[in-house]
């Protein structure tokens, strides 16, 4: 450590100003975890620690001040800081955080500070205690001692005389205060090397267990605002709307349900893209006669003729910049606008249900008792939700989702035009469900029909999601049946059956063009291939 002067030293670690001050106020305002930690600091610096932390995270390029910047406290703090940021573990989570990213910098701080601090024992802690009030007494009595000599210079000689000898009272007190630091900063130098392998151990579990909540709360925001650029999502930058973010991603993380269905929608997001950009739109490939024009890729092989000769060469440049050479005339097809695409959502009871037919007695727990998530039929059907209205939204089309249940109420409706909607819209749709216990597909159907019709464009998709034995109404039936070919609508049927009774493929393969059973979640590459590939 450096040695400690009387000159004033500063105790921040990492070089700041007053806008990067601001942000980490503003961070603990809108972070709950983070205000709570700094209420619960061991030691009077715990708070400036807490916030040096916070700034390697939010800031893009760090700055640390070299020890002889530093008082004896901060150069401690300085030693268990810069165990910290030299871990691999850390520049992990540093890549995870955009720069400025105050949400995100102020979780991986609360995780990172919270198990450091722990980590120091008892001991340590007095320590840096009595260091922090040594130097603090210190700079007291030397102010007052300036303040004395200050005042002595303005009064008579016999007067100042007795407010200079008290004055040097005062710098003797600070000279025992400013030993005493110097001690106590040698103890912590002696137990350095044992902090640091604590520290450094210990801050790098904190890291990856950061680093993981970080990843799956980035998922769920870009999950529950379908990935928009930051200036969509709430009308002004993110930046600007920090809180926001924080509260949407907190409660997805609190619910399980939400927080399942980001996990699932994030995979079937991912392939849903994937399989959008595998599509091959062609360009006009069938010839119907000769036109003219410069297209040098649809010339007519007798126009090349033209170059070989010197007068007929510069015919052909002067045709080419007319307009004039003999051009193949072809046609293609042309991407049409398409009508919406409409999610049928069985809502009953046995959707709550795992593939196996078990439940799960925990399901409004935050977290899983324990291994791997397992999802549920309705959490798979919600995710499917968002990767659906991620093509919409690329297609520029009307989505809905319809939840039904057994009976005509039971009916509830969610509409995203041209496949835009808000974080709180789908979090609604995402946890609606009736818990009905009989299935119908009659009300489905129609308002299916009611959301075809209404459109002004043809070819629709109609996809139903299912796990049980629904019924129809015939005049239903008949008028979907009609209004499908009229207006060339596709329909898709993925039927979640439980393993023992699959009798409900038959009544599903009436309603659509094609289906596929789901006796697996985790093995949904058939369905999901069927639907991203075709819509």
């Amino acid at each position: 450590m450096a040695i400690f002067s009387q000159g004033k030293r500063q105790e921040a670690v990492v070089v700041r100003d007053r806008y990067d001050r601001d942000e980490f106020e503003a961070a603990a305002k809108a972070y709950q975890p983070l205000a709570d930690l700094l209420q619960s600091a061991q030691t009077p610096d715990s708070s400036v620690f807490i916030e040096d932390m916070f700034l390697t995270f939010f800031k893009p390029v760090t700055t640390i001040a070299e020890d002889d910047e530093l008082s004896l406290s901060a150069q401690a703090r300085r030693t268990l800081l810069v165990e910290i940021v030299q871990t691999q573990e850390y520049y992990e989570v540093k890549e995870q955080v955009p720069p400025y990213d105050r949400p995100t910098a102020a979780i991986a701080t609360v995780d990172v500070c919270k198990a450091v601090i722990a980590s120091l024992d008892k001991a340590i802690v007095r320590l840096l205690f009595q260091l922090h009030e040594a130097e603090a007494a210190t700079a007291e009595y030397l102010h007052q001692a300036e303040a004395l000599e200050y005042v002595a210079g303005k009064m008579s000689s016999e007067e100042a005389q007795r407010l200079y000898i008290e004055a040097q009272h005062l710098r003797e007190q600070a000279r025992r205060e400013e030993l005493a630091a110097l001690a106590l900063a040698e103890q912590f130098e002696q137990s350095s090397e044992q902090i640091e392998d604590t520290v450094r151990r210990n801050a790098r579990i904190a890291l990856e267990q950061a680093e993981e909540k970080i990843e799956q709360i980035q998922n769920a925001v870009r999950v529950f605002t379908l990935g928009l650029p930051e200036d969509q999502l709430y009308g002004v930058t993110m930046q600007n709307n920090a809180q926001d973010k924080l509260a949407l991603a907190r409660q997805v993380m609190s619910t399980r349900k939400l927080k399942l269905i980001a996990e699932l929608a994030g995979r079937m997001i991912n392939t849903a893209l994937y399989k959008q950009r595998s599509k091959v739109y062609h360009d006009p490939d069938e010839i119907v006669g000769v036109t003219n024009g410069n297209d040098l890729g649809k010339l007519l092989s007798s126009e090349m003729f033209k170059l070989g000769d010197e007068y007929l060469e510069m015919i052909f440049y002067q045709q080419y910049l007319e307009r004039g050479l003999l051009n193949w005339d072809m046609i293609g097809h042309e991407k049409q606008a398409r009508g919406p695409i409409v999610l049928g959502v069985d809502s009953t009871g046995s959707m709550a249900a795992y593939m196996d037919g078990s439940w799960d007695e925990d399901e409004d727990e935050s977290e899983p008792q324990s291994g791997e998530p397992r999802y549920s039929k309705e959490v798979w059907s919600k995710a499917l939700m968002f990767a659906l209205l991620t093509i919409a939204r690329k297609q520029n089309r009307d989505f809905a989702i319809v939840h039904f249940g057994g009976f005509q109420k039971q009916i509830r409706t969610f509409r995203f035009l041209k496949g835009k909607a808000t974080a709180q819209e789908l979090v609604e749709a995402s946890l609606h469900f009736y818990n009905s216990n009989h299935t119908t597909f009659t009300y489905v159907v129609e308002q299916t029909l009611k959301l075809t019709e209404e459109s002004a464009f043809r070819h629709a998709d109609f996809i139903l999601v299912t796990d049980g034995i629904g019924d129809i109404a015939d005049l239903t039936f008949e008028r979907y049946q009609r209004v499908r070919k009229d207006r060339d609508m596709h329909s898709y049927g993925i039927y979640l059956p439980d393993a023992n009774d699959r009798r409900g493929e038959q009544v599903l393969a009436r309603l659509v063009d094609a289906q596929v059973s789901v006796l697996d979640l985790d093995k949904d590459d058939k369905a999901l291939d069927l639907l991203f590939s075709n819509i």
